[in-house]
């Protein structure tokens, strides 16, 4: 009787954690992207933006090229679509750029994912590109409209590890114009 309940004992512990091995290895985060609506760190009350520089942090982004502004809404200019905040991925007139990226985790290899992010441009056309795992994946050309108007993009890409870079870089085409992004989400593609 006694070897019984231990025979029995083992199974249940094997089962549970086979179960638990499986259904880990098979679950990707709804959207692995942290902070993709810019809403930390919060703006102060009357403070309508703030300059972020190369190697200070917009959340858990990181700003990698340049400088990027945090912005909340601008009535009659723009508002940000999803929240109170958005990102503008360049600072002033000319060759300026600017780039921020955030290490997106609880990746499953071999997955593909979309990335998806609302985007518009300010005073003049820009450009946004997209790099994930350190792979271009993207290069965008966004039209000015005033009031801003925002429009969905998306790329498809495949996670090659666990955990990989997502950087969104901005530029402008005539050294005028100003790309902004809100909203970026990540998602397994069903298949």
């Amino acid at each position: 009787m006694k070897r019984r309940a231990m025979v029995l004992a083992a199974s249940l512990a094997v089962a549970l954690v086979g179960s638990a091995l499986s259904a880990g290895a098979a679950t990707a985060k709804a959207n692995p992207v942290v902070n993709g609506s810019f809403e930390r760190p919060v703006l102060n009350d009357g403070e309508m933006l703030r300059f972020v520089e190369v190697g200070q942090h917009v959340g858990v982004w990181t700003v990698s090229v340049g400088t990027v502004i945090l912005e909340g809404p601008f009535p009659g200019a723009e508002i940000p679509p999803d929240g109170n905040q958005d990102v503008v991925l360049r600072t002033g007139p000319g060759p300026s750029s600017g780039e921020i990226c955030q290490t997106v985790s609880g990746l499953i290899p071999s997955t593909s994912y979309k990335i998806r992010f609302l985007a518009a441009s300010i005073l003049s056309d820009s450009t946004i590109d997209i790099t994930f795992g350190g792979n271009s994946v993207a290069h965008l050309d966004l039209s000015f409209t005033s009031p801003a108007v925002f429009v969905a993009y998306h790329s498809t890409v495949t996670a090659a590890a666990s955990s990989a870079s997502l950087c969104l870089r901005g530029g402008s085409i005539d050294g005028n114009g100003f790309p902004i992004v809100d909203a970026v989400h990540m998602k397994p593609v069903a298949g």
